[in-house]
């Protein structure tokens, strides 16, 4: 039977397109086997799919023209894992990060880094909320180490810059 145009558009458009095929290095260097959902658009990847590396590493979620756009979970080979929000390719908006030490994070990401408000559980029971650029402790914020110390106030590239430092043994500083 012959469809009108629109008809057979949306008949193909309604089903996902699934195929292997080989990746090329990409930016990040990384080059894998992909089984993929996804919608070509001038052949470009974009859809929900899951890609899996040569050097163990995966990412399963969604995908816009060949970049993690949307949620998603990238899963490295050494046992760190993030879980959230992806924007062209870069970890970005909100996510929760596992680290191969067993330290987490859980935050704002910008950039591929951790940036905004956060927190940090270091593997040592150690924990920091607070708020973050580029990584580093920068700005507002709490750090209580395992013995239930406090640093509370401001931070400067990962340092601390003024504030108050309660010990343990209830003495109190101020910075």
């Amino acid at each position: 039977p012959v469809l009108e145009p629109y008809k057979y558009a949306q008949r193909i458009l309604s089903r996902p397109v699934v195929r292997q095929y080989e990746e090329r290095p990409g930016r990040d260097g990384l080059q894998g086997r992909v089984p993929l959902q996804r919608r070509v658009v001038q052949d470009r990847r974009s859809g929900r799919g899951t890609m899996s590396f040569k050097d163990g590493s995966s990412y399963q979620g969604s995908w816009k023209e060949c970049l993690k756009h949307g949620k998603g979970v990238f899963k490295w080979n050494n046992g760190s894992a993030y879980d959230g929000d992806w924007s062209n390719g870069k970890r970005e908006g909100h996510g929760r990060c596992t680290y191969e030490d067993g330290s987490r994070y859980e935050g704002s990401f910008k950039n591929n880094c951790r940036d905004g408000r956060g927190t940090f559980w270091a593997r040592d029971g150690a924990t920091y909320t607070g708020e973050w650029t580029a990584n580093e402790k920068h700005g507002n914020g709490k750090y209580t180490w395992h013995d239930g110390s406090t640093f509370e106030g401001n931070w400067n590239r990962g340092n601390m810059a003024s504030g108050s430092l309660r010990c343990a043994d209830g003495r109190v500083e101020r910075m």
